[in-house]
């Protein structure tokens, strides 16, 4: 393993190296191509990731699984249809884009899908049947009698170029179910008839009046037309019993008409060439050389069916070797190889009668029992076409040959497995290219088939969880429906697809459901069955858990072969998907975080004064109302012993003035010790390394050192302002003072002799 990786490298580096050599120039001469490529899937990939073109182009499909309400999906189609006529109508004059304008908007309001059963397509299928025999037998009239008609090739034309848009406009059945999509509808129409229906209006196009080979090659084809027109008008009509037996008689009928016209009309041309080389000939022999064209082709017809349907009563004869030669192998045809083909159509009926006479019973008892109920035709309709289906289905893929695999030995029954098994493993890429064939032999012994009916449900998410394990699904026949969210269709899987393997590799649950559209077989494989195989095999583990890693954590969907069911790419799958989901441009954003953003700041110096902090305040207003209550006390005491205005005795009055001097003393304390703090904080911060450089929190402004300075003066400035503007205040206002003191010492004498 080691050898691998030093082998890969060194061949990486040498090709590094080559291209370095090689240049620019050199290297697009040898790999312009590979670049091309390389560079669209990057646009378009950038592309996708656009939030303007996503929402723009979003088609009908991605609209109905984003599924919103509010969004209509003509809207797109109208600018759609807008953008291609400004782009396609730009040198065209205004008159003409008006009529193409007004055609795409009329392509648009009957843009509808016609139904096989409908009434439309059975009457259009019974006119133009009705033309086809029409014509049929005029074609040889006119090559036998020289008629010239030029309707005979223009009408023809336009009656088939109808018919060919109409195919392209109508749906058709498809495993017993009607499919209405447009673009199946061409597809299977160009793949099955569109050749064969170009041809003949080719051959009209093209065509001389009087070229009767070409005549006669065109007769042939519409001979095989009106078989295929017929057999849609059986399906579509439901006829009884007796209606049946009556459309099989005018059918019956038609049919030996025709044939004793064209025989007719075959033994008059033979004649005609011999009368006109002057030889014995049957048409002068009964005196018509004269006659008109009604007597002519009456006669022609007469014989006909006299030898046809009798031995001949001998009126009308051949008379020359070329009349008896023809003569010979008409009665041959219409005699021998009819009745025999009558007796064969007979058994051919009689066998497919004994072979469906059960489903038929059962389905007339069952047709009987919905029309007493009088359930609708369409309903009808739906029902036989599904029942047809499902016996049709049992004929061509039976279930007994995988019944009888098990009554083989156990060597035989495991060759036959592992041929058939890995016949599908090696169909896909992620097994052929990435394991090696001893494990996919073994492998294909652990896969089972298991066949479903319409509208089953194969998978859903709750199965990962019920079985704690996912299963890998492969399409043998039939037709898968993926839907997420709510039954909303994403897409449908064809025969030969594969399904499930994100869950069944990666082991990571997915919202998804899938629901079989009609009968499918399937072939399966377990996880735990593909764990068990792949641990005796070591190479192989190390494959499948480095694919499930770069799967898991790159996003490397391509290594699973697998697309998105949106946009179709390798990159994610269909629950990422940016066309129809909220995507983030992480790229974008992990770019952004990882650029510096320079800061750009301007430079700012407050006011000075209004840089005061709330301590400092708190502080200035402590200290003012000390100030304040000391100097009342001193007032208070010289008004005291000035007036005595209460006329206390002198020993009390002495004792009462002390106690407010002490009280005086106190509060002096206080405010040295205010000042103090004060002084020591600011003595403080200017010796801390802080104090050299400051930063306001919320500024964001830096101070130095005689900026605090001047900063400590203005508040000193500021405390001496307050200070004398407060003791102006108490000066000027003496009857204020007064008034206080006597207050308070009437309350403090009263206290006092309460106490007493």
């Amino acid at each position: 393993m080691s050898q691998n990786i030093e082998q890969k490298s060194n061949k990486f580096q040498s090709e590094c190296k080559s291209e370095q050599q090689l240049g620019f120039k050199g290297a697009w001469k040898q790999k312009q191509f590979l670049i091309l490529v390389n560079v669209k899937r990057f646009i378009i990939r950038i592309l996708s990731l656009s939030f303007i073109r996503r929402y723009n182009s979003l088609t009908n499909h991605q609209l109905k699984v984003i599924n919103d309400k509010t969004v209509f999906s003509y809207i797109y189609e109208s600018q759609f249809f807008q953008k291609m006529l400004n782009q396609k109508c730009k040198n065209i004059n205004f008159q003409k884009y008006a009529i193409i304008k007004h055609l795409v908007q009329f392509i648009k309001n009957h843009n509808k899908v016609i139904f096989p059963d409908s009434n439309f397509k059975i009457i259009w299928n019974i006119l133009l049947i009705t033309f086809i025999i029409w014509l049929t037998y005029l074609i040889p009239l006119y090559v036998t009698f020289d008629l010239i008609d030029k309707s005979v090739t223009q009408l023809p034309i336009l009656i088939f170029l109808q018919d060919i848009l109409i195919k392209f406009n109508t749906a058709y059945y498809k495993k017993g179910l009607v499919e209405t999509s447009r673009y199946q509808i061409c597809k299977n129409y160009l793949k099955n008839q569109f050749a064969f229906d170009l041809f003949i209006l080719l051959l009209f196009g093209f065509i001389q009046t009087n070229d009767s080979n070409t005549l006669l090659l065109i007769e042939l084809c519409l001979i095989y037309r009106i078989s295929i027109i017929l057999s849609e008008i059986e399906q579509a009509v439901n006829l009884q019993r007796k209606q049946q037996s009556i459309y099989q008689l005018i059918k019956l009928s038609v049919l030996v008409l025709y044939i004793a016209h064209f025989c007719g009309c075959l033994y008059f041309y033979v004649g005609n060439q011999t009368y006109l080389n002057n030889e014995i000939n049957w048409i002068e022999e009964n005196q018509l050389s004269e006659s008109l064209f009604q007597g002519k082709y009456i006669c022609s017809l007469y014989w006909a069916v006299i030898t046809m349907l009798t031995v001949g009563y001998g009126d009308i004869r051949p008379y020359n070797i070329k009349e008896r030669i023809i003569v010979i192998f008409i009665t041959i045809f219409s005699c021998g190889i009819y009745a025999y083909a009558l007796n064969r159509i007979g058994q051919l009926v009689q066998e497919i009668v004994q072979q469906d006479q059960e489903f038929r019973q059962n389905f007339g008892d069952l047709q009987q029992y919905m029309k007493k109920r009088n359930l609708s035709v369409n309903t009808q309709t739906k029902v036989k076409r599904y029942f047809e289906y499902l016996h049709q289905e049992k004929h061509d893929y039976s279930e007994k040959g995988q019944e009888m695999l098990n009554d083989l030995n156990l060597n035989l029954k495991n060759e036959v497995l592992t041929e058939l098994n890995y016949q599908i493993l090696a169909h896909y890429k992620i097994f052929l290219l990435n394991f090696s064939k001893p494990f996919l032999n073994e492998l294909a012994l652990n896969m089972k088939e298991k066949t479903f009916r319409p509208d089953d449900i194969v998978w859903e998410s709750k199965d990962f969880y019920s079985n704690n394990q996912g299963v890998l699904f492969f399409i043998i026949r039939g037709q898968i429906s993926q839907q997420i969210n709510n039954n909303i269709f994403i897409q449908n899987k064809e025969e030969g697809d594969f399904f499930n393997e994100k869950v069944f590799l990666t082991d990571q649950n997915e919202d998804i459901q899938y629901i079989s559209t009609c009968i499918s077989t399937l072939v399966m494989l377990s996880k735990n069955d593909f764990l068990q195989v792949l641990q005796k095999y070591e190479q192989d583990n190390e494959m499948y858990f480095k694919i499930k890693d770069q799967v898991k954590n790159l996003g490397m969907f391509s290594k699973l072969d697998s697309k998105c069911e949106i946009c179709g790419q390798f990159t994610h799958c269909y629950n990422q998907c940016p066309q129809v989901n909220f995507h983030t441009n992480r790229d974008k954003i992990a770019f952004k975080l990882m650029q510096n953003e320079s800061q750009k700041r301007q430079s700012f110096v407050r006011k000075k004064v209004e840089c005061l902090n709330t301590f400092i305040l708190e502080d200035q207003t402590r200290f003012n109302a000390l100030l304040q209550k000391k100097e009342i006390q001193e007032s208070i005491l010289d008004y005291i012993l000035e007036y005595n205005p209460l006329k206390l005795d002198l020993n009390y009055l002495y004792e009462y003035i002390n106690n407010i001097s002490n009280y005086n003393e106190h509060l002096q304390n206080k405010i040295l010790q205010l000042e103090q703090d004060n002084n020591d904080n600011v003595i403080k911060e200017q010796q801390t390394p802080q104090g050299q450089l400051q930063k306001n929190a919320n500024s964001q402004e830096i101070y130095s050192e005689p900026e605090i300075k001047e900063l400590h003066q203005c508040i000193q400035v500021q405390k001496t302002n307050i200070y004398l503007k407060q003791n102006e205040k108490q000066l000027t206002n003496k009857k204020f003072t007064k008034k206080n003191i006597l207050q308070f010492l009437r309350k403090n004498i009263n206290k006092q002799q309460l106490l007493q």
